[in-house]
């Protein structure tokens, strides 16, 4: 569009339980519109080679600068989807304001749907640099793009650019080799056609959720991200699986990714705060829900899933870090001040990983428990604590499509899991056995698909319960853990999740 040259912390009990809290981010979006989706790409697609005025241009591309074309990147993305029968109202010329559509709409996401509208550069205040089509999203986090006014000539962009198919190029937030851009999120259409039927609008989403003691007073809170509104709000519990009227802690949150621990030793929870243009917060916590101002602990962490745990046993909290784009693995040693040490390379090879930390064979170090979305196998790495990790075990296939929570669910001292198949929807629990090996799965039922599990003892029993998103109704429930895997009658705690 524009001329652009070329975890776990004793005193957090959960902060990182959340379930693929490694990719935590922006709401995940519904499977229903691939259909319309796949409509949108082929319009896309159709219009490669084209130029502003080709046809009569895309609403203003052709006279919108005082009769000449504009930069025509948003009237190009607008037009494909208003074809297929997207609701396009509140679109305009500028990239940016498909940002702020999403926001609006519920449909701004971190992972790349076929006929998404994906935005580089979003800089705040409704304004970006690009707007372009998702035509096809492959298996190795890859995409491929149509958009609108690119490779124009500089002086005169606007009247010799054309509509262009790029990539594959790197699908994750952070900067892309695409035109030396960032991508800001994704957009879902809301509305289109697809065989006649109309394609409902998405469900509300899911606050994003980091359970921890953030008031000292020995009850687990939740802090909730509305990426709706962009504000911060704090929920105390009240020690029952329920919790107080929220507080408002502000605006400016919006896509914020959370990791809570204990970072200057203070004895009070602190929060890490990554936003989606890479720059890394440090927040510490006044021991009373609320948080002091923040420190900037510098740029460069757009590409990279942080796992938050004490990993070389000195007591300080430590950030291992996936680097989605290069594939490596850092460790970050904690100061106990909210910084960090200079980073160690912990090798390659580790871009599919989600990451979940535990003491999984019960030696006082921290292990990771590690999936690999390409190949669907699960691994184990023993700690060595001193942030580094020993050989590998493959726990076998067939972890691709769940997503992971870790704790002591029976009880024993041994670490858990808990894994919800989001293809077929059922919840299954996984004895750990304290070697870093786990039992055969328990099924406990189905209907879970759509939730999104935070675990911690939420009811002051001394047992871990769960707190369980509805990503499809926006309700909240409360599971009490019955301190042998299973969990009692749920109590629902409300939408707006």
């Amino acid at each position: 569009m524009l001329s652009i040259k070329s975890r776990l912390l004793k005193k957090s009990t959960i902060g990182t339980l959340v379930a693929a809290s490694a990719i935590a981010g922006l709401t995940a979006l519904p499977a229903q519109a691939a259909t319309v989706g796949q409509n949108i790409a082929s319009e896309a697609a159709s219009q490669i080679g084209a130029n502003a005025c080709t046809g009569g241009g895309y609403y203003g591309s052709c006279t919108g600068d005082g009769g000449s074309p504009e930069l025509w990147c948003a009237d190009f993305a607008k037009w494909v989807w208003n074809q297929e029968g997207v609701d396009v109202s509140g679109l305009t010329a500028g990239a940016g304001s498909f940002y702020t559509y999403g926001k609006n709409n519920g449909t701004l996401s971190s992972t790349p749907a076929v006929g998404d509208a994906v935005v580089f550069n979003y800089s705040g205040g409704g304004y970006a640099d690009h707007v372009a089509i998702v035509t096809q999203v492959n298996a190795d986090g890859t995409i491929v793009t149509v958009g609108g006014d690119e490779n124009g000539v500089h002086g005169n962009w606007a009247a010799t650019s054309a509509v262009h198919q790029d990539g594959p190029y790197n699908g994750g937030l952070g900067w892309t080799p695409y035109m030396g851009m960032s991508i800001s999120g994704y957009i879902a259409p809301v509305g289109g056609t697809a065989g006649g039927t109309t394609n409902p609008t998405p469900a509300t989403p899911t606050m994003r959720l980091t359970a921890g003691d953030f008031n000292n007073d020995g009850k687990q809170d939740t802090l909730a991200v509305d990426n709706s509104t962009g504000h911060l709000f704090y929920y105390a519990g009240l020690g029952t699986g329920h919790f107080a009227a929220p507080v408002d802690l502000g605006g400016g949150w919006d896509n914020m990714r959370l990791h809570a621990a204990d970072f200057n030793n203070d004895g009070k929870l602190d929060i890490l705060a990554q936003d989606p243009h890479g720059e890394l917060y440090f927040y510490a916590g006044l021991g009373t829900g609320h948080f002091a101002a923040r420190v900037d602990l510098g740029s460069g962490w757009g590409n990279l899933n942080l796992t938050v745990g004490d990993f070389n046993g000195d007591g300080k909290a430590d950030v291992l870090a996936v680097d989605t784009s290069g594939g490596h693995l850092y460790f970050y040693p904690g100061l106990g001040n909210g910084a960090f040490g200079t980073r160690t390379d912990l090798g390659s090879g580790w871009a599919n990983m989600t990451l979940t930390a535990a003491d999984f064979n019960g030696n006082g170090k921290l292990d990771l428990f590690a999936q690999d979305s390409s190949t669907g196998h699960a691994y184990y790495y023993p700690g060595v604590g001193d942030g580094s990790f020993g050989t590998r075990t493959d726990l076998g296939g067939g972890w691709g499509n769940y997503n992971v929570t870790v704790g002591d669910f029976s009880g024993d001292g041994k670490r858990d899991l808990m894994a919800i198949d989001t293809s077929g929807g059922h919840l299954f629990y996984y004895a750990g056995l304290g070697t870093g090996h786990f039992a055969a799965p328990v099924d406990l039922g189905s209907g879970w698909g759509t939730m999104t599990l935070t675990a911690a003892d939420f009811n002051g029993d001394g047992k871990l319960d769960v707190q369980a998103q509805n990503a499809s109704t926006g309700h909240m429930f409360f599971y009490p853990g019955l301190g042998d895997g299973s969990f009692g009658t749920r109590t629902d705690l409300g939408g707006g999740w």
